[in-house]
């Protein structure tokens, strides 16, 4: 476990979660305040997101969010995960406390990656129902404006309840990652703030 990681633990099981607590009274810097607003429209709206992790060896794992929620306000970002189909990233999250997500306007290519070395783990909750029917509209109409079915969205963004990881994080880097020369360029960082 990397000293950044310790005292994290973000399990796969339908256990307790132990998490890092974000403090509510204490201001948490995060890129979301600086973020283009379209950027932000585009998350909000409901666009694919992919949740990345990478292990001691920094080998990268990533699997499809199945619902996303932003608060700009507080400055933090919800991503929900299926237990099954991301427990490689849910564990590399546990032993290596950093996330990065990407979200993703299919008709476009427009992309931002977000990133954080803080993560709060919790299972999705009967409140969350909303945002995740929400989620799952929005994206079903992404994938069917580039020619995807709605079943196929279904098949691989829709879960049960039950099944699902809410992770919350505070975005303190962000990268612009649609294709072309500025992919990769920093949107925003406040790794050198801290």
């Amino acid at each position: 476990m990397t000293p950044a990681a310790k005292g994290r633990r973000c399990t796969t099981s339908s256990a307790e979660f132990a998490m890092d607590h974000l403090s509510a009274s204490k201001p948490r810097p995060s890129v979301l305040a600086d973020l283009d607003p379209q950027y932000l429209a585009m998350i909000e709206r409901g666009v694919p997101v992919l949740v990345a992790s990478c292990n001691a060896k920094l080998r990268p794992s990533v699997s499809m969010a199945v619902g996303c929620t932003l608060d700009v306000f507080a400055g933090e970002m919800t991503v929900f995960l299926s237990r099954r189909s991301g427990a490689e990233v849910l564990g590399n999250i546990a032993s290596q406390g950093c996330i990065a997500v990407i979200c993703v306007e299919p008709i476009s290519h427009r992309a931002v990656q977000l990133k954080s070395g803080a993560v709060q783990c919790r299972s999705a909750k009967a409140s969350d129902e909303a945002a995740l029917a929400r989620y799952l509209a929005s994206v079903e109409e992404e994938f069917v404006q580039v020619g995807h079915t709605r079943e196929f969205c279904r098949c691989v963004v829709s879960r049960r309840r039950s099944e699902l990881v809410a992770l919350t994080f505070v975005p303190d880097q962000a990268f612009n990652q649609t294709p072309g020369p500025q992919a990769g360029a920093a949107l925003s960082s406040l790794a050198g703030n801290r």
